[in-house]
């Protein structure tokens, strides 16, 4: 999915505020290399590199990485950036923390479920992934509406069940209803939080 036409305008499409789950990684870590995969206009990058982390986003929208250059120059904080396809991302070195918030589910599920596998091999051990993505428990779901928006999304506790061999540090599926863009509709999304053990 591109974004392009949204992060054109002036006002942040997602706004500035780092999503609650992000700011609670807090309570785990105080540093680190972090990867930042679909950062779109930077606000969770952006969160973390605030608080001393070393943060490197990849994203398939030019204009959304401008926002995130911006943003971060305008807080003297820095953040790398890097415009590519996820599936086209070669990983050249392990982090501490790999994120991925409402991403993922805009891929084939095959593609996906590889990405994860990736996001898994390159994380630090001890280290940390964040990732949400939508799942199919929704009331107005159907296969449609998926073929409609591009979408190939989570059966319920597919994330959670590609983690079992990791310590689970958080996860929870909410619905919520989305009355931001478009009619009102629903969202259930899959959050994940889990921690590589050895």
């Amino acid at each position: 999915m591109d974004f392009s036409e949204k992060y054109k305008k002036k006002e942040f499409h997602w706004g500035t505020e780092p999503n609650r789950a992000v700011v609670s990684l807090l309570e785990h870590m105080n540093s680190g290399e972090v990867l930042d995969i679909g950062i779109g206009e930077g606000k969770n990058a952006f969160f973390l590199a605030t608080k001393g982390f070393n943060v490197e986003g990849i994203d398939n929208s030019n204009e959304g990485l401008d926002k995130v250059k911006k943003l971060a120059e305008s807080n003297n904080v820095s953040i790398k950036t890097n415009c590519i396809n996820i599936r086209d991302f070669k990983f050249r070195k392990k982090y501490n923390l790999i994120m991925s918030t409402s991403t993922l589910h805009y891929l084939p599920k095959k593609e996906s479920c590889k990405i994860i596998r990736k996001i898994k091999k390159f994380t630090k051990n001890s280290g940390l992934n964040l990732i949400t993505v939508f799942t199919k428990d929704v009331p107005d779901y159907s296969p449609e509406m998926e073929k409609k928006f591009g979408l190939d999304l989570f059966e319920k506790e597919e994330l959670k069940n590609l983690y079992q061999d990791w310590e689970l540090v958080k996860y929870a599926e909410k619905t919520i209803l989305d009355k931001s863009h478009g009619d009102p509709h629903y969202h259930t999304i899959a959050l994940l939080i889990a921690k590589k053990v050895v």
